[in-house]
């Protein structure tokens, strides 16, 4: 396992809290779980885009829907929150050539994802090539 740190202008996080607050009230633990989605999305997101295993990128979806109407938002404010996420941080993603198997947030002191911490197995080189 090896670990990379994705930094990222923290301008991205607080318009995602920006556009939370005006759905469901934040607080720190919804914040979390939030933060959470946008760590799983772009795990599966960059892992999809090596392996276009479109069964589990569907799964992680539908799933992902699911766990977004528990809060009463419109899960289309949030899936429009993360694309832009993984939009940003695209190029930076797409230079580790290996499948992620973890995404972690890290925050400054006021809240704000200031970078992602990715968690990566060496062992398991994908490229573009090797799928067929």
């Amino acid at each position: 396992m090896a670990n990379a740190i994705v930094s990222i202008d923290p301008v991205w996080s607080y318009q995602y809290q920006d556009g939370l607050k005006n759905c469901i009230d934040l607080d720190m633990r919804v914040l979390d779980t939030y933060y959470g989605f946008a760590c799983q999305w772009l795990l599966h997101q960059h892992n999809f885009f090596y392996t276009h295993d479109a069964r589990v990128w569907n799964t992680f979806t539908l799933e992902l829907e699911t766990e977004i109407q528990k809060y009463a938002i419109p899960p289309s404010v949030v899936v429009f929150y993360l694309r832009a996420l993984y939009s940003t941080l695209r190029v930076a993603l797409n230079t580790i050539p290996f499948k992620i198997a973890k995404i972690s947030p890290y925050c400054d002191d006021a809240g704000l994802i200031v970078a992602f911490i990715v968690v990566y197995n060496i062992e398991n080189k994908m490229t573009i090539l090797q799928q067929g």
